[in-house]
């Protein structure tokens, strides 16, 4: 069987620009004579952040209009974000600073909307993939209300009684199927393993029983190998269940039954809510399927509250980012070219999720893993240069964290740690709100964590919406 990898992206502009070039308002390369040369709309870019930083330190509670337009063939060679912070006038309402920025050919950031000194109570999210995390909060809500839809699918799956739950997915739909690995091993009480997908599509070995359950995760339902392993597991027996935002895609199609996310479109190339959208859904799903096996099921009474945790997790990230802007530790989370991140339990696919975003949008090398793993040989990656993240929320694995953080230390590594204990916030941690330890945790951490991310991508120059060589929808069997 030959393998192809073929890509597709739904192209979506970026602040309503499709793939910018940019030159700063007023500063014309043309009328220096340069018409066509990133060389000057550098220098314009550089002139243009001085009266910036002047005109901060002259006026706070105003910031000069610089108009970013769009022109032809104009690949400014740097990337100037205006550090001085949200000011607000006489009157308390709140005014933003403009931001002077160019990009690298292609690389389509979004910026800022131009301010001309006007009050602005509301402005949109800098990035798209940034309102796409906010949005995430939105669409929990709409699956608790309309959890009675995945609930049947639990019930589905508990009457089949399988012996064994296989699940299944690709880039960050496979670190939600891990984590359906985790909580539906612990709902339903049978073994889950992840597939082997090479298995069948490049050696046609098909293993699937009438006693399984193939659980496939795909937010396109585009993949061809999540279909290949659909279709084999049902032609051997196997309920077959797809978890997809795309409820006519040919995965759900395939499938016996489909778990619909209902995120709404997603634009932005990194996942963020269809993740989350995905972790939920497996929750819910986890939870109807052990009561009606007669198992506990008591970690999902407070999934009603899940909303609310989230939201006050994504307003702890957001005052932890503001508040470090400038810091040393922020600093060097911006200039590591390396990072780790670690998790357990139901945190290691956060973990696991949470490098690929780093990867993907910042252009750093990030790592996932387990506590336990990290000390079996990879914490010798640890260093001065290599900050880390980690996901203390859940008091089952406190200890092993606490193990792991102070591992680190020795090895010289600026740690940051996502935690629900202990006080404020400070600067070697983000505070978040208390709730459930365990799976519910999982959906929490993940906006506060992609949020981070997010700010570390930007903070660095780089597009999160459209990383460099990366497409929406990508093909593989």
């Amino acid at each position: 069987m030959t393998s192809w990898v073929k890509r597709s992206l739904k192209k979506a502009p970026v602040g309503g620009i499709g793939v910018p070039d940019w030159h700063i308002g007023g500063t014309d390369p043309s009328a220096a004579g340069a018409q066509g040369s990133s060389e000057a709309a550098g220098a314009a870019c550089c002139a243009a952040k001085a009266t910036l930083d002047g005109a901060a330190s002259a006026k706070p509670a105003t910031s000069p209009a610089v108009i970013i337009q769009r022109r032809p063939n104009m690949v400014p060679p740097c990337f100037l974000m205006g550090s001085s912070p949200h000011h607000h006038n006489a009157a308390g309402a709140r005014q933003v600073p403009a931001v002077v920025a160019s990009t690298e050919r292609g690389s389509g950031v979004a910026l800022t909307p131009t301010v001309r000194g006007e009050q602005m109570a509301n402005t949109a999210p800098a990035t798209i993939m940034r309102g796409e995390i906010a949005a995430s909060i939105e669409v929990v809500q709409g699956l608790i209300a309309d959890r009675a839809r995945l609930e049947a699918i639990g019930v589905q799956l508990a009457e089949r009684r399988p012996k064994v739950i296989v699940v299944a997915g690709r880039g960050t739909s496979d670190h939600a199927a891990i984590y359906g690995r985790y909580l539906l091993e612990h709902a339903v009480g049978v073994p889950v393993a992840l597939a082997a997908a090479s298995l069948v599509t490049q050696y046609g070995i098909e293993t699937a029983s009438p006693e399984s359950v193939l659980i496939a995760f795909s937010q396109s339902g585009a993949g061809p190998d999540m279909i290949a392993l659909v279709e084999s597991a049902r032609r051997r027996g196997a309920l077959t269940i797809a978890l997809t935002n795309e409820a006519a895609s040919p995965l759900a199609t395939a499938a016996d039954a489909t778990v619909y996310l209902a995120a709404g479109e997603e634009r932005a190339v990194a996942a963020t809510k269809t993740y989350i959208a995905e972790l939920v859904c497996v929750a819910l799903i986890a939870a109807a399927a052990a009561r009606a096996l007669g198992r506990d099921a008591a970690w999902a009474n407070d999934l009603q509250q899940l909303p609310e945790r989230m939201r006050g997790a994504l307003a702890a990230a957001d005052a932890w980012i503001a508040a470090a802007r400038g810091s040393s530790q922020f600093a060097g989370m911006l200039a590591a070219d390396r990072a780790l991140v670690v998790g357990r339990g139901f945190e290691f696919p956060n973990a696991l999720e949470f490098a690929l975003k780093l990867r993907e949008t910042t252009g750093a090398f990030g790592d996932g893993y387990s506590a336990a793993d990290l000390l079996h040989g990879p914490i010798a990656s640890a260093g001065a240069g290599v900050p880390a993240i980690l996901l203390a929320t859940d008091t089952a694995t406190m200890e092993s964290m606490e193990i792991a953080r102070q591992r680190l230390a020795v090895a010289g590594s600026p740690t940051l740690t996502l935690r629900t204990s202990g006080g404020a916030s400070d600067a070697a941690s983000i505070r978040l709100p208390d709730g459930p330890a365990g799976p519910l945790s999982a959906p929490a951490t993940a906006i506060a964590g992609l949020a981070l991310i997010e700010a570390i991508a930007t903070g660095r120059g780089r597009n999160p919406d459209a990383p460099a060589g990366l497409t929406k929808v990508t093909k593989t069997l």
